[in-house]
C-alpha cells in the first residue's frame, strides 16, 4: 500500500498487480478443471456465465455484494479474450470514473428533472447491456460471433470503471491482510476525491 497520496499513474499499476494475483488464483482455481484448452475455454465461459447472471441479479448497494462476481467476471472475460488490462487501462478507469462523477453532479444540478444515478449505477447498466450483447446472458442477441466478441471486450472495459466507481460508493469494512474491496478502495478514495452528494437509488442509462 502506499501511504502518501498516490498518483493515477501509481494506483493504475498497483491495481494492475492485484488483477494479476487474481488471475493467477482463478487460473489455479477455477478455470483449471483440465489440462487440455478445450476444457479450461469451457471453465472459463462457465465462470464467465455464472457470475454474469449474479452481477445481474444484484443491484449497485454499499454492501460489497457485487465485488465477488464482478471480479470473476472481470478474470473470466479477460482470459476468454486472451485480453488483460494493464496499468494504463486501469490509469484511464480512474480517470474515466472521476469525469463521470463531474458530468453526473452537472447533470444533478440542471433544471430538467433527470436522475441518471451514481457513476456505479450508470456503469453497471451499461455493462449489464454490453454483457447482453456479448451472449454471455440468458437474454438471446442479435450479434455475430464478432460483434459479441467486441461487445465482451466492450463489457470488460465498462467492468474496470464499473469496480473503480462501486469501490468509491460501497461501505465494505476493511479487513486486515485482505486484498478485498476495502482494499480497492482505500487505494482508489486517496486519488479520487468524490465530489460529497447525498445518496440516490440509481436508474442507469
Amino acid at each position: 500500500m502506499i501511504d502518501r497520496k498516490p498518483s493515477i499513474e501509481e494506483v493504475g499499476a498497483a491495481l494492475d498487480g492485484w488483477f494479476r494475483e487474481i488471475l493467477d488464483l482463478c487460473d489455479g482455481s477455477v478455470f483449471a478443471v483440465g489440462r487440455d484448452a478445450e476444457h479450461r475455454a469451457a471453465a472459463v465461459l462457465m465462470a464467465l456465465t455464472r457470475n454474469v447472471r449474479a452481477l445481474g441479479e444484484r443491484p449497485v448497494d454499499e454492501t460489497g455484494s457485487l465485488y465477488q462476481p464482478l471480479v470473476l467476471v472481470l478474470a473470466a472475460a479477460a482470459r476468454r479474450l486472451g485480453a488483460v488490462p494493464d496499468a494504463g487501462h486501469w490509469g484511464t478507469a480512474l480517470e474515466s470514473v472521476r469525469e463521470l462523477e463531474v458530468r453526473l453532479d452537472r447533470a444533478r444540478a440542471s433544471e430538467l428533472g433527470l436522475e441518471l444515478g451514481s457513476p456505479a449505477a450508470v456503469l453497471k447498466s451499461q455493462m449489464d447491456e454490453a454483457l447482453v450483447g456479448a451472449g454471455v446472458t440468458p437474454t438471446p442477441t442479435v450479434l455475430d460471433e464478432e460483434n459479441r466478441r467486441a461487445a465482451l471486450g466492450l463489457a470488460l472495459n465498462l467492468g474496470t470503471r464499473l469496480l473503480v466507481a462501486y469501490a468509491l460508493e460501497a461501505k465494505a469494512r476493511a479487513r486486515q491482510g485482505r486484498k478485498d474491496l476495502s482494499w480497492v478502495a482505500s487505494l482508489v478514495k486517496r486519488a479520487i476525491q468524490p465530489a460529497p452528494r447525498r445518496r440516490e437509488a440509481g436508474v442507469g442509462l
